[in-house]
Order: structure tokens, then sequence, then C-alpha cells
């Protein structure tokens, strides 16, 4: 027997859930009871006072329930879970191993499910802000190449829901920091949502929420979340993407939320603030841009000095950047003996859809690398990943990879664990395992070097290209490819372009495959003049404690070990123009998907407890490689790659999409020498081995698999998609060519073609040539021996009777002789 007991109160955080959820009482004694059952704070739901309403929203999860955070316990969400020591710990390689604030506690989300899941996480409700506004700052982890989509959300009044913040693919190994600028004029709430892809095994994860009254603090980024940074505007405005339309989001938060400055009329002048640019040093002016409308919208920067005097030193105009997005530039300040101010002048026509707009206007204390050079030591330079999220990204990466086998340790700028490179992880798992690197718009030439080192591990299927491409993508001269026959080492690569127009842009690709390994470049240069005139300054240095700028690298000898080298003309995809830079300018594209380096998010230095919470060929000479050891200079091999333009419909598992939107065939026909897809796209297989008639092509794994027949319908799959397992215990109509005939053996589940007399192959493709043009020699030769045998014997037959006439004649004449003497 149970004593009696008075009531007890019990609060309990259920989290938020969506209208016509139940909850369940559960009891394992008898005598229970309940009463005087309240729900507060539900979603959606009006302002309650309750204890969960006076939880802070400034959390580092070291006490989480402190914290006025709570799941959205939908059925059909993800969770957010806890990591504290051991505590949520998977022993995932791409979990991070501690927090942003060093004290062992975060949140992640995980998925591994078979379709895509979001998990959310809610704040406490917050009235309304002042007219400054707050700012929220908040630490994040994506690592993982393919980790999805982190969003910021803004829930206001249970009314709207707007996105104040966004990022997608991978951001590098370090926790990087967010920060937005929050008005509100209601009650309001935010919303962390990570959208995670299927079966992807990265981590998204969460740290160190700080949430104070005023403004963000300043840096020596202008973001213009904040106001306007000081800037004079002179027929401009601070303004965003809600509001302007267009652009439909800003740079920094690449949210319609975010903030950016706007020209409003022709003439209009954005002029730096006092103090802004000190004339006696060396700078690099860094901005995003964007230039929508036709002829009439531009963008220039020039620089006054002593009031008197406007220098120009950059210009961009609607032709310049032909795409509705923002591009970057750096701008190279001199030093000059007289007082100087930066000016950003726009012209528009004002004309619905137009626009000219600028963001995240910074300027470095050194000068800026030459256009196309980098050692990512700071940043990616203005190299930029291309095309969607079917492609793979390279990444910014520091220290060892995941995959430790590979034997990389370090960068080569500083040849430690402290420094970056840029990094393709064999664990992308994009569609294509293919990524593009393109530079900045660039105006050197018509002779230009690029150099670069990279790390490849021996004997892999890994392979890098560098090739020259015009403004509207279309690839310059033939493509220099390396793969990995020398050692698992940092390589110098020397590429060679002449006959280079006035601008254009330099694009490196790289693939992974089945058995491939990561693959790292480092130390980029883009020079003027032939390769073999311009001195390595990049070689691998003994490794330094203070890392140098992109600009100053450590000088060495170089040390070149070549690997296998191929030059090939290829068909990278078509891409939107970039902007045209005057002679110290460098442009590049966005893209939200492959960002890394964000002036507002990149931090990648942790807080500490104390901090407050198909083309034509060019007439352009083939690509010449060159190092200090060798000079290779290889036959040029005509290639076709299949083109990836956008997929618009979904195949089933193991097949093969024609992108055309309506065909798909099984995986396994793909590069067996027969077009199947209408538009022959199963057939462009560039450099695949060819398979022998016994074999067939494993077409998701390496381009050099040729796998036996007899694993064809065997129930295990063998290449990755199961492709090998598709074409099972059918006869399609057109598998057998030339009238062959479909069968099933009685043991064997994979269609056999009976191919009719002169035909051969698995799919009776092959004419057997030998009964063309052999056996008519063959045919000619008997037949003229025919006919000299046919002669011989009527010359027998001839001389035969003439024989026997002779023989007849002479007996009638000896007959009378023979009665004369009787």
């Amino acid at each position: 027997m149970q004593s009696k007991q008075w009531y007890q109160r019990r609060v309990v955080s259920t989290g938020s859930w969506n209208a016509g959820a139940r909850f369940y009482y559960e009891a394992n004694i008898v005598g229970v009871s309940i009463d005087s059952t309240t729900y507060s704070q539900c979603y959606p739901a009006t302002q309650n006072k309750t204890l969960e309403n006076t939880r802070p929203v400034t959390c580092d999860f070291s006490k989480p329930s402190y914290c006025g955070w709570f799941p959205e316990a939908s059925p059909n969400n993800l969770d957010w879970v806890l990591y504290s020591g051991d505590l949520g710990k998977l022993d995932l390689k791409w979990q991070p191993e501690d927090s942003a604030m060093d004290n062992g506690a975060y949140m992640y989300a995980y998925n591994t499910e078979s379709t895509t899941k979001v998990a959310r996480l809610l704040s406490v409700w917050m009235n309304s802000t002042s007219d400054v506004g707050r700012c929220f700052t908040f630490w994040y982890n994506m690592w993982h190449p393919n980790s999805g989509q982190l969003n910021l959300l803004q829930h206001v009044d249970n009314v709207s829901t707007s996105l104040l913040w966004t990022r997608s693919g991978p951001q590098g190994k370090a926790w990087q920091k967010g920060q937005v600028q929050v008005q509100s004029e209601d009650k309001h709430r935010f919303i962390l949502e990570a959208v995670l892809p299927a079966y992807i095994p990265g981590v998204i994860a969460i740290d160190h929420f700080v949430l104070k009254d005023g403004y963000c603090e300043s840096s020596n980024v202008c973001t213009f979340e904040s106001g306007n940074c000081g800037w004079q505007l002179h027929n401009w405005e601070v303004t965003k993407g809600s509001s302007a339309m267009v652009p439909p989001s800003d740079h920094s938060n690449k949210a319609p939320h975010g903030s950016f400055a706007l020209a409003t009329s022709s003439g209009g002048r954005l002029v730096s603030p006092a103090g802004f640019h000190k004339a006696s040093q060396h700078k690099c002016l860094r901005f995003w841009f964007f230039i929508a409308g036709r002829t009439a919208e531009a963008l220039n920067v020039t620089n006054v000095i002593d009031d008197q005097r406007e220098e120009h030193l950059w210009y961009a105009t609607k032709s310049h950047a032909t795409s509705d997005k923002w591009y970057s530039a750096a701008v190279d300040i001199t030093s000059l003996q007289k007082d100087a101010t930066l000016v950003f002048e726009g012209s528009t026509s004002g004309d619905p859809g137009t626009a000219v707009a600028v963001d995240d206007i910074s300027l470095g204390d050194k000068a800026c690398p030459p256009p196309g050079s980098c050692s990512f030591e700071e940043d990616m330079c203005n190299w930029q990943n291309i095309e969607g999220r079917k492609y793979a990204s390279w990444y910014r990466n520091q220290g060892p990879t995941s995959n430790l086998r590979n034997g990389l340790k370090g960068d080569h700028t500083l040849g430690t664990d402290e420094g970056y490179y840029l990094l393709l992880d064999r664990s992308d798992l994009s569609e294509t395992g293919t990524a593009i690197l393109e530079s900045e718009t660039l105006a050197i030439g018509p002779v230009a070097c690029v150099k670069l080192y990279y790390y490849i591990k021996q004997n892999t299927d890994t392979k890098l290209s560098v090739v020259f491409a015009d403004l509207l993508g279309k690839q310059i001269g033939l493509a220099t490819t390396v793969s990995a026959t020398g050692p698992s080492k940092w390589t110098q690569l020397s590429v060679e372009g002449t006959n280079l127009p006035s601008t254009y842009m330099a694009r490196i690709t790289g693939n992974t495959g089945f058995f491939s390994s990561d693959l790292a470049i480092d130390d980029i240069e883009v020079n003027e003049g032939k390769c073999d005139s311009i001195p390595d300054v990049t070689a691998k240095p003994e490794p330094k404690t203070n890392p140098p700028t992109a600009s100053t690298p450590l000088p060495s000898k170089a040390t070149t070990v070549p690997h296998e080298t191929t030059t090939t003309e290829m068909n990278p995809p078509t891409t939107a123009s970039t902007s045209l830079p005057s002679e110290s300018t460098t442009l590049q594209h966005d893209t939200t998907t492959t960002e890394t380096n964000s002036p507002t998010t990149t931090s990648t230095s942790r807080p500490s407890e104390r901090t407050t919470l198909e083309h034509d060929m060019t007439t352009a000479e083939q690509s010449v490689i060159t190092s200090e050891a060798v000079t290779v200079t290889p036959v040029p091999t005509k290639i076709e790659v299949p083109s990836t333009p956008e997929a618009l419909m979904e195949c089933n598992r193991g097949e093969f999409y024609c992108r055309d939107d309506l065909t798909c065939i099984p995986g396994v026909l793909v590069c067996d020498g027969i077009p199947d897809c209408p538009n022959g796209l199963d057939e462009k297989c560039g450099v695949q081995k060819k398979c022998r008639p016994q074999e067939f092509l494993c077409t998701t794994r390496s381009s050099s698999d040729c796998l036996p027949r007899t694993l064809l319908c065997d129930g295990k799959e063998d290449c990755l998609g199961g492709s090998d397992e598709v074409l099972c215990d059918v006869c399609p109509h057109n598998l057998c060519l030339n009238d062959g005939v479909c069968g099933l053996a009685p043991k064997q589940r994979y269609p056999v073609c009976d191919c009719p007399d002169g035909y051969e192959g698995p799919r009776c493709e092959s004419y057997i040539r030998s009964t063309s043009t052999e056996h008519l020699r063959r045919s000619t030769a008997q037949s003229n021996t025919g006919s000299i045998v046919a002669g011989v014997l009527v010359s027998i037959g001839v001389v035969a009777i003439a024989a026997v006439v002779a023989v007849v004649v002479l007996r009638r004449r000896r007959e009378p002789r023979s009665r004369e003497t009787l």
C-alpha cells in the first residue's frame, strides 16, 4: 500500500509539437491520479510566461536544462542529439572531436534513413526588439562534403517564417562562426533547421549560442547588417533582398533577410569612411558585387586623391557579369603620399529588374595576391566551385583528411598540419564524382603559365586536369591531365597556355572513383610567359611556425617527381561568363552550395570561455607540361566526355539517366559500344577502358573496371548502385541486334543473344569481317582455281576426243588394205 500523499506539481519540457499531437501517461503502480493538466507554449501558441520562457537563448549546452531551446518533436523529423563526453558519441569520423567552446558539449543531427530528413531546434519566444535590434551569434560544423544544409529561420508571432541565414555543402573541418542582426516589431523565435540527405554519414553540429541587444560587433568586413559602417550614401541605400527583390538575397547570409548596399540612381556614389584607407600603406580591397539589367548598369571603383584627382581602379558592366549572381572582386590599392578616399560609383537605369549592389567590403593589410594565385592560407582567393549540387566540391582543409590511408598529413605551403590546402574528398557522394574549380577572370597573356602542387595517392584512379576557357566557358586548347603513377607526395604541375584571348579563366578539374584517393592542390600561381622562363617560388619549404600570406610564399628549390601526364581535348560544362577586371582586379562566381569562406562566417578560431556568449577547337596551341626536372609534350588524344545537364527525372536504382527527361536504361548497357539512349549519351565514355566480349563495364566504379559477365545477375551487387543486378530474368526487345534472338539459359538469369550467321558479340553487334572481305577473297581465289581446272579438264577432253577420232580413222583406213590382200 502506498501512503496517502498530496498532489505534487510537475513541469515537463516536451518540445514543440504540431497541432493534433497526443500525450500519453504511463504508470507501473496502481493508485496513481493526475489532475489539472495544462499545456503551455504550444506551437503555434500565444506568449505565456512559463518556466520555459525564462530560459535564455544564450547557451553552450554544457547545462542543456537551462537552455531556452527545444526540439520540434514532429514524428516526421529527426532529433537534435546532445553530445557531451560519452553521451551521444557515435564514433563517426565526421563528428567534431570537441565543441566550439572546448567544453565537450554540442548538439548534432545525423540521418541514417532512406529519404531526406529535417531536424529542427526551436528557441523560446522573444519580445520585439528595439530599433537597433539584437545580434545572434552561433557556431556550426559541416565537414562532410555532402553534409546537407543548415538554415536559421525566424518565426514571427505564429504568422510567418522567414530565412535569416543559410549554408550548404562542405564548410571545412573547423568550427565556423555564424552571425545575424535581427529586428522585429513582434514577438518571435529562432529555428535552427538541418536538412540532411539520405544515407549521408555527414554530421551537422551547432554550439555556443549568444544573443545580445544592440548591433553585432564590427569587424574588418562591412556586411551592412548593422548599418552603413560609416560609408556615405549618395544615391545609394542599405536594403534587404526581401525589399529590393533584385538581388533576392545578400551575399553574407545568402538570405532575403540579409542587407547590402544598392545604387538607387545613375551616378550614385558610395564613399568610404574617414580614415578607411591610409594612403601610405599598400592594401587589398575585396568586395562582392551584383549587376542585373542591360547596358546602362555599371559599377566603378575609384580613388579620390586630395579631393582633386580621381584615379580609376576597376570597373564592371552587365556584359562582363552576364548571370544574375554575386561576383567577387579584389583590387590592389597602391600606396600614395596623399590622402585618398575610395568610391563605389553605380550607374543604373532604375528600370524594373535592374540593380547594382555591393556587399561584404573589406580592406586587407597586405597587397592582393596576383590574379589566379593562391596559397589558401586565408581563403580561396577567388577560386570558386562551379556547377550544381550534382557535382562534387573542393573545400579548404587543414591537416590530414578523413581517409588516413592516403598519407596526406599537411599542406604544401607550410609543410605542417596547421596549413591549408584545397581538398576534393573521395567521400564526396555527389552523382558525378567530379569537381570543377574556376579562377577569376584573368587578363594575362597571350602566353601564360599555371603552376600548382598536387597530392594523389599512388596507383589510384584519381585524376587531375587543367585547362583554359573563355568567358563563355568554351575550352581553349587542350586539357592537361595527370594520374597517380608517381610517388604519394606533393608534386608540381606546370601547364602552359598559348594564343590566349585578352580575358579568360583557368579551370582545375578533379575526378574521384571507386578505387580513388583524396585529391589535394595547393600553391597555385598564374604568371605571364612560358613556364620554363618562370622560376619556381612555391616549392615545399621546411616547416615554419609563422605562416606566410598568400602573396608571399616561401621560396626554396623545387623538387618535382612527375606523375603520368596526358593532354586531351575535353568538353567541360559551359558556364556563364565572369566580370571583366582591370589589371589589378580579380573576380569570382558566388555559389551558395559550395562557398566555404564567407567573410562573416569563416573564422576558425574558437571563442574562449570568457567570450560573451561540347565545343569547337580554337586555334590555340597545345598546352605544354613543364617542370624543373622534366619537360613532357604528350601526344594529344581526342576524347569525348558525357555532357552533364541537370537531370529532370529520376531513374530506378542501377539505371542510367539519358538526360533527355524521357529515358532510363539499365546501367550495364552503358559504354558497351551500342547507343541505347536516343541522344547517344551512354556511349560518350571518354577514356573508358574497352572491355572484352566476356566482360562488362562496371559504370559506377572507376573507368577501368571490366568485370566477368558471370557476375551478372548472380544475386550480389558487384557494382556500386547495383547496375549488374538490374537486367535480370527479362529479354528487352531491343537487346539483341541484327535479328538476334534473346533467351534465358536454365541456370542463368541474365539474357543471352543467339546471333545469326555472320554476326557475333554479346548483343550480336559485330559483323564478322571474315564473311565479307576474307571470305570474298577466298571465294574469288576458289572461283579462279575452278576456272583453271575446268579449262584443263576441257583441254584434256578435247585431246582425248581427238585421240579417239584419230584411232577410229586409222582403223578404217587399215580395213580396206586388209581386204585387198585376201
